[in-house]
């Protein structure tokens, strides 16, 4: 008898821990807002030589991105190669293909949400030329 209550409790405590293990957590991550001037870290005006093109060598991006695999980051080509291939999305900038790589954890993933949001800013940017 005391061998199933002591079963029982084991398999309760068991339950207990599955169930708040699961628990869905409230954070929502930032979301980005081409308009937002509240974070001084955020550069304005957004210039892509000084802002963007250092991001990729910055993180990494370049070591396989350098001339071999397409796009070209390398600070001197990566301009020319973003706006001239299908990599920027005007349309739904986060949906640009070089945003969506960089915020992929197995391809990239590692950007701070600031850089990555002057990405988009970029791209933004871009869409009214």
């Amino acid at each position: 008898m005391r061998k199933k209550i002591n079963i029982s409790l084991k398999l309760v405590l068991l339950a207990l821990l599955t169930v708040t293990a699961c628990e869905q957590y409230n954070w929502d991550p930032p979301k980005w807002d081409p308009d937002d001037n509240s974070n001084p870290e955020r550069p304005r005006p957004l210039d892509y030589d000084d802002h963007v093109a250092p991001l990729f060598e910055a993180y990494n991006c370049t070591g396989c991105h350098n001339g071999v695999i397409p796009p070209d980051l390398r600070a001197s080509e990566s301009y020319a190669a973003l706006t001239s291939g299908s990599y920027l999305n005007f349309a739904d900038v986060e949906e640009s293909e070089i945003a969506v790589r960089v915020a992929d954890p197995e391809h990239g993933g590692t950007w701070s949400t600031v850089h990555y949001f002057t990405l988009l800013d970029w791209i933004h940017s871009e869409s009214g030329k």
